[in-house]
């Protein structure tokens, strides 16, 4: 099942990244690749309204209490820094992780629950959130 997954990802184009919202364990697609010594996360979320808190730097010190600013749906946290330590998912919600492999596809990791989640300041997700 995971090679035919692959494989029809490999097949979409990068702009479906940016323009469809991902259902099940699909894949999130093709993807840009992350700054030059950085990272960053993806909000391609079920629910098109709903945004991810995301965390900069992992030191227990947030802007907003449990991270640093809000990701809108469709976007990366690379618009405000290079590199992110994690997010945040509240009450109320789960999420998938997708970790950008080597070839530019994203490949499920994992699904979480609510509260902050920290990822390697190395490696790119997508975060797909949804109620649960």
């Amino acid at each position: 099942m995971k090679i035919l997954r692959r494989l029809a990802i490999a097949l979409l184009p990068a702009a479906v990244l940016l323009s469809l919202p991902a259902v099940g364990h699909a894949s999130p697609a093709l993807a840009p690749p992350p700054p030059e010594g950085g990272n960053y996360i993806v909000n391609l979320s079920r629910i098109s309204n709903l945004r991810l808190g995301i965390i900069h730097v992992r030191d227990g010190n947030y802007t907003r209490g449990t991270y640093d600013t809000l990701l809108d749906h469709l976007h990366r946290s690379n618009e405000y820094w290079d590199n992110t330590a994690g997010y945040y998912i509240g009450p109320g919600y789960c999420a998938e992780e997708w970790r950008l492999d080597n070839t530019g596809i994203f490949d499920y990791l994992r699904d979480v629950g609510a509260g902050q989640h920290f990822i390697s300041t190395t490696q790119t997700y997508a975060i797909i959130a949804y109620r649960c």
